[in-house]
Order: C-alpha cells, then sequence, then structure tokens
C-alpha cells in the first residue's frame, strides 16, 4: 500500500487538499518479503539469501565460497562442489550441471564433466576444442 500525504496549495484564493504518493522507501520494499524463518508460499517471496525451503519455511541459502553442508542449498545459480564449497562455477573433472557453467578453461564435454580446453596459442588436440572464443587454425594452433 502507498502512503498518502496531504498536499495543501492555495491557487486563486482557493485551499485545494491532494492527495499525493509518497515515495517507496527501502523499509517499505523490506516488508514484502519474508524473512528466513517464517512460512512461505503466502505470494509473497522469501527475502533475499533465502529460499522457500521443502518445510514450508524460508531458510537461508549458501553463498559461494561457503561450506555447503546439513542440506541447506546453495544460492541461485551455485551448486555444491566435491570440496563441500558453494561455487559459482564447476571446475575441470566435475559433472556439469543445469545452469551452472563450467570455469574459465573448461568446457561440458560429450562425457558430461567439465573438461580443460585447449587455450590460444596451443596446440590443437583431436577431441578437445579450443577454449571459447578461440579455433583451431591451419597452423594447428588454437587462434
Amino acid at each position: 500500500m502507498l502512503k498518502h500525504i496531504l498536499l495543501v496549495s492555495t491557487i486563486l484564493g482557493a485551499t485545494l487538499a491532494t492527495p499525493v504518493a509518497e515515495p517507496e522507501s527501502a523499509t517499505d520494499l523490506e516488508k514484502r518479503c519474508t524473512p528466513a524463518g517464517q512460512f512461505c508460499n503466502r505470494g509473497v517471496p522469501c527475502c533475499s539469501g533465502a529460499y522457500c525451503g521443502t518445510n514450508g519455511l524460508c531458510s537461508r541459502c549458501i553463498p559461494p565460497g561457503q561450506f555447503c553442508t546439513g542440506g541447506v542449498p546453495c544460492c541461485s545459480g551455485a551448486y555444491c562442489g566435491t570440496n563441500g564449497l558453494c561455487s559459482s562455477c564447476i571446475p575441470p573433472g566435475q559433472f556439469c550441471t543445469g545452469g551452472v557453467p563450467c570455469c574459465s578453461g573448461a568446457y561440458c564435454g560429450n562425457n558430461g564433466l567439465c573438461s580443460r580446453c585447449i587455450p590460444r596459442g596451443q596446440f590443437c588436440n583431436r577431441g578437445v576444442p579450443c577454449c571459447a572464443g578461440s579455433w583451431c587454425g591451419t597452423n594447428g594452433l588454437c587462434s
């Protein structure tokens, strides 16, 4: 709901009362999300850094670089790596998952694993592509 204030102005000797919408403040926006620990799925999303858990409560998610244990998921756009940390990209040797890209210098191979690509200026190998933005040139190097 918008808060209203009364603007009183005098025009040609007549006093007019005009409702004016007050700008929304950050606190109004914060009230429009459900904090962690409260019931969710009532048309109001969980606050930033939280998700609606299977128990019906808004729960915190784990940001990249933090340990991901105890069944709490990594925040959107991240995954829980085999090293036990939430990561925003998948390192070589790990399974490629939907929505999370392989880390720089890697690609999602046909075997479903992130694999190292060949950097620009290095010799091209059969079956291993050059890294993004480069190709195997006639000189046998990724360019």
